[in-house]
């Protein structure tokens, strides 16, 4: 599978063309849009980029290409190991470029494999689901149990998307994500004004 930009002229005015990435995938050609419309003298085709110019953003939009010719090259990485969904949740947590972000995975891919050393996307399905809700409960709040499963599906959406998996039924089909009310300690107007008005009557 190989990912390039591709630039096709309008059908209706060719002074301007379209921007698209093309996917060749088993000698099959396929085109996504990246809905980029540009005068067809400013695209360089030997450097798959647009010329410098003060017509234009040129900066922004090869910023932009480059971003996206980026995410499938990653893609492409990750869709290496397509059997086992700990070592996608791996790979994935490895493209991640925000540290915040990339440790709160972390945390999450930890919590997981204490469940399941090992877990094939074969095997992810309902009961699996709910065995995580029983066993993140027993150490974790309701609401922080929800937030890893959240992540969890997040990543398992990911891997759907790139067509590594499909399910008949989806393993969290059906899952509802109940958070708990949190207590609010902070005092409401009424009872500031109450120590308020305590405090006056003591200088009175």
């Amino acid at each position: 599978m190989t990912y390039s930009l591709y630039f096709k002229k309008d059908n209706k005015d060719n002074k301007y063309g379209h921007i698209y990435i093309m996917k060749i995938e088993n000698r099959i050609k396929s085109y996504r849009s990246l809905k980029i419309k540009i005068p067809t003298n400013l695209w360089n085709e030997k450097h798959k980029q647009v010329r410098v110019t003060d017509k234009l953003d040129y900066i922004s939009i090869n910023k932009q290409i480059k971003s996206e010719i980026e995410n499938c090259t990653k893609n492409i990485s990750i869709k290496k190991n397509t059997d086992s969904f700990i070592s996608f949740f791996e790979q994935y947590n490895t493209t991640i470029a925000n540290e915040g972000s990339k440790e709160k995975y972390k945390q999450v891919l930890a919590k997981l494999k204490k469940v399941y050393s090992e877990l094939l996307f074969c095997d992810f399905n309902y009961s699996v689901v709910l065995n995580l809700n029983k066993v993140f409960r027993e150490t974790l709040t309701v609401n922080t149990s929800n937030h890893y499963l959240k992540q969890i599906k997040k990543i398992l959406d990911f891997a759907i998307k790139l067509d590594i998996i499909n399910y008949l039924r989806h393993p969290f089909l059906g899952f509802e994500f109940k958070n708990e009310k949190v207590g609010n300690d902070s005092l409401n107007i009424q009872e500031v004004q109450a120590i308020i008005n305590i405090q006056d009557n003591k200088l009175a």
